[in-house]
């Protein structure tokens, strides 16, 4: 896991100078982030010299590189989801286009909801953060927390 996370970590870099914090599908494309594993993967099999390649147990490379490059699409778990917090609260509109606002450069409250939950999920979590090629246009918002 280590070595995933670390490899995320040098790719999101290269994409993306800063993500947009607390925003799901927000650091890039998700074909880019595939298209970049191959292509390292393509590459580390590729420096292989002769001399390194005899000396290789097959059955354990294989396994090596399998476990580096492979991702495990999310599966959520909704009927195990858990409510933390429900209560009232304002929420800033200014940015919302489809109100009369006339001064924007102030926060406009109206009152709403606030309601956190927690949905499990199996698979990797850093795949939470790149967008697929189906998608909304909604900005989703959400922490990503290991457990």
């Amino acid at each position: 896991m280590l070595t995933l996370l670390s490899f995320y970590d040098n790719f999101l870099s290269m994409i993306i100078p800063s993500k947009p914090a607390g925003y799901l599908f927000s650091s890039g494309q998700l074909r880019d982030l595939l298209e970049h594993r191959k292509m390292s993967l393509k590459d580390e099999i590729g420096s292989l010299v002769d001399e390194k390649i005899k000396e290789l147990d097959e059955g354990d490379y294989i396994k090596e590189i399998v476990s580096k490059y492979s991702l495990i699409a999310p599966e959520i778990r909704p009927d195990d989801k858990v409510i933390h917090e429900k209560k009232e609260t304002q929420i800033d509109v200014r940015h919302d286009r489809s109100r009369d606002i006339r001064n924007r450069n102030r926060p406009a409250y109206v009152g709403g909801e606030s309601i956190k939950i927690a949905i499990p999920f199996i698979g990797d979590p850093t795949l939470w953060n790149f967008q697929p090629s189906s998608f909304s246009s909604h900005m989703f918002r959400g922490n990503i927390v290991h457990n």
